[in-house]
C-alpha cells in the first residue's frame, strides 16, 4: 500500500504522530506528502529521518493560481458569477488528492489517502479480497455532496452511508472505473492533464448542481466511495472515530483509551488553535461518553430506517 496526504505546515505535528503509526501498522511502502512549494523545505527537514516519506510540491500537480484560473474561466464561458475565493482552497485540496491518485496508481497496486489532521488509534482495514474495504460514517452525511455526485454519475446506489471518514482507499480497478465514469461526464481528451480535467469536473459539477462554489458542495471521499460501491456492490461497515471537540493534544495513554472505547482514529480540526495545550482527562471522559451515546443513537436510527425501507419494498 502507498499512502499520501495533502497538507499545510499546521499539520506537521499530527503527521509526525500518524505516519509512524501508519508505517508500522499498515505495511505502507511509501507515504507521500503533497504540500505548497513554499513549504517543501520545511517538510523535508521535519521528515528527514523517515526513509520512506516523500515530499511533493502541489505545483507539480496543479498550482493554485491555475486552479483559480480554471474556476474563473468556467464562470466566464457559462455566464456565471465567480462569487469569491472564500472556499476555493477547500476545493483545490480535493483536486490535488484526486489528481495525485489518478496520476500515480498503477496496475496491481492500491493507494490510501489519509487526511493530514487525523491520527489512527487502531489498525484499520483498507482492503479485502483485492477490493477497497468500504467504511461508512453514521454522523457525517451531507446531502449536497450526493446531489453533485448524481450530476456526475447520473444515478446513485439505492442506499449508502456517508463515506466522509477522513480517508479513502482505492485499487487500480476502482480508479479505472472512476476515470471511465468521469469521462462520460466530461471528455478527458479535451484537457492537457489529469489535474486540469479533474479541476474542471469539480468546478462544473458543483456549479451545475448548486450554482455556486461558496459552500461545501463536493467531496472527494464521497466520490471515491460511491465509485467503489457502484463498481463492486460491496456493503459498508460503520467506522467510529472522534472529530473535533478537543481542548488539547492527546497523549499516548489518552489515544490508547480512545482505541479501547472503539474509536479508530481522532481528527484535530484547527489544530493551530490548540497550540501546546494538553487534553484534560475529565474533559476527555465526558467527551467520550457523549460521543458513545450519540453514535449508538445514530446506529439505532440507521437500523430502524433500514428495517422500514425493507418492509416498504416487501
Amino acid at each position: 500500500m502507498n499512502f499520501f496526504t495533502v497538507s499545510l505546515e499546521d499539520n506537521i505535528t499530527t503527521l509526525l504522530q500518524s505516519i509512524p503509526r501508519i508505517i508500522s501498522c499498515f505495511d505502507a511502502i511509501t507515504f507521500t506528502i503533497v504540500c505548497p512549494e513554499s513549504s517543501v523545505a520545511t517538510f523535508k527537514q521535519s521528515f528527514s529521518h523517515f526513509a520512506n516519506v516523500k515530499i511533493k510540491s502541489e505545483t507539480d500537480i496543479l498550482a493554485y493560481s491555475d486552479f483559480r484560473r480554471i474556476a474563473v474561466a468556467f464562470c466566464e464561458k457559462t455566464a456565471r458569477e465567480f462569487q469569491s475565493d472564500l472556499r476555493l482552497g477547500w476545493y483545490y485540496q480535493q483536486v490535488l488528492k484526486l489528481s495525485y491518485l489518478c496520476d500515480n496508481i498503477e496496475p496491481d497496486s492500491a493507494m490510501v489517502m489519509w487526511d493530514a489532521d487525523t491520527i489512527p488509534t487502531a489498525k484499520i482495514r483498507f482492503f479485502e479480497n483485492g477490493n477497497a474495504y468500504l467504511h461508512g460514517s453514521l454522523v457525517e452525511f451531507h446531502a449536497p455532496y450526493f446531489s453533485t455526485l448524481k450530476t456526475i454519475f447520473g444515478d446513485l446506489p439505492p442506499s449508502y452511508l456517508a463515506f466522509t471518514v477522513q480517508f479513502f482507499s482505492a485499487t487500480y480497478e476502482d480508479v479505472d472505473y472512476l476515470r471511465r465514469a468521469l469521462d462520460k461526464y466530461l471528455k478527458q481528451t479535451e484537457f492537457d492533464s489529469n489535474a486540469d480535467w479533474i479541476a474542471e469536473i469539480v468546478v462544473r459539477s458543483a456549479y451545475e448542481t448548486h450554482g455556486t462554489l461558496d459552500g461545501s458542495n463536493f467531496s472527494e471521499q464521497e466520490l471515491i466511495g460511491i465509485a467503489c460501491l457502484k463498481r463492486t456492490g460491496a456493503s459498508q461497515s460503520v467506522i467510529r472515530y472522534l472529530r473535533g471537540g478537543f481542548e488539547g493534544v492527546l497523549n499516548k495513554y489518552q489515544l490508547t483509551l480512545v482505541s479501547l472505547c472503539g474509536f479508530q482514529h481522532v481528527t484535530y480540526e484547527n489544530i493551530s488553535d490548540l497550540g501546546r495545550s494538553r487534553q484534560g482527562w475529565l474533559h476527555l471522559f465526558s467527551f467520550l461518553a457523549k460521543q458513545l451515546i450519540r453514535q449508538r443513537l445514530f446506529a439505532r436510527l440507521s437500523r430502524r430506517n433500514k428495517e422500514s425501507l425493507a418492509l416498504h419494498h416487501h
